[in-house]
């Protein structure tokens, strides 16, 4: 998916641009003055004209394939339901160790308007992908030949999200107790106090971990296993040091049979063969009727 968050910040700016683009906007507001360095005026004018110059393409052609992509996925009868849509959000927030982090890093923060555009981005990839895959046949025995082959991906374990904080000494772990007690952020922490610096760059942050991996000490797996999602933990004692534990979020060991996990593995086997999305949509523009009156 292309980078949502700068995308849309961009439109954000030249939404007013883009309302007028065939005006008189200068004659209008254009004029405005906006800012003054020394004796040098800058206008709103100047400030469009600076936006259109670097962006007005990028989002103009945003724009066209937004329209080409609903217009060919109404004609072919395609759409995304609602529980599509909030299937592929919820697969995405699982990579981030909570909303708030999520929404910061696919959009530009919680409120509402963000959360619509990010859904709207997520639904136009959803019909992108849709029919880039819709004349691709899948038989039922590569299927099911692909989901014996890949099991594991089916029979999930119990998994944990762990953020944590390693500490050398015992009076640092009740140090740091101590201002988490006092409303300190768990994350801010991690990234000021934490020694392991590849967990301390994101908070802390471990990823889903098994409670069956060998990949991280077993006295933080011990203690995980008695959390609750949101908890934070007492000093744990490790072989060298303490370590400090947030469980942020927990899924149950699920099995998941052929029959519930056909349309995912059929969705999977399509989008490999389609290669590049790029060129699919290329090909769509290329059928589409569309015509430019105006040019930069």
């Amino acid at each position: 998916m292309r980078n949502v968050k700068l995308l849309w910040g961009i439109i954000g700016c030249l939404l007013l641009l883009l309302t007028v683009l065939g005006w008189d906007y200068a004659g209008m507001i254009g004029s405005r003055k906006i800012a003054t360095v020394g004796s040098v005026t800058l206008t709103e004018a100047d400030w469009t004209r600076e936006l259109k110059n670097k962006y007005g393409k990028l989002v103009l052609d945003r724009m066209i394939d937004r329209e080409v992509i609903e217009g060919q996925a109404k004609k072919n009868g395609i759409s995304v339901s609602e529980e599509e849509l909030e299937r592929e959000v919820n697969q995405l927030q699982d990579r981030f160790p909570n909303q708030k982090e999520f929404l910061e890093g696919m959009m530009s923060g919680e409120t509402e308007s963000a959360q619509q555009e990010m859904k709207d981005e997520i639904r136009y990839y959803l019909l992108l992908e849709k029919l880039a895959t819709m004349d691709i046949h899948i038989s039922e025995e590569e299927m099911f030949r692909y989901y014996e082959q890949n099991r594991e991906k089916y029979n999930q374990p119990t998994l944990v999200r762990i953020s944590t904080i390693y500490i050398n000494t015992e009076v640092e772990a009740k140090q740091t107790m101590e201002e988490l007690d006092k409303g300190a952020d768990f994350g801010t922490l991690a990234k000021e106090r934490s020694t392991d610096i590849y967990s301390a760059a994101s908070g802390g942050d471990l990823g889903w971990v098994s409670l069956q991996s060998g990949d991280i000490e077993q006295a933080i797996i011990d203690q995980a296993m008695k959390m609750k999602e949101g908890q934070i933990s007492s000093p744990v004692a490790l072989e060298k040091g303490y370590a400090v534990i947030k469980l942020m979020k927990r899924k149950e060991a699920v099995v998941r049979s052929f029959a519930d996990a056909k349309d995912d593995i059929r969705r999977e086997l399509a989008i490999a063969q389609v290669g590049s999305f790029d060129k699919v949509l290329e090909q769509l523009r290329k059928n589409a009727d569309i015509k430019f009156f105006q040019r930069n």
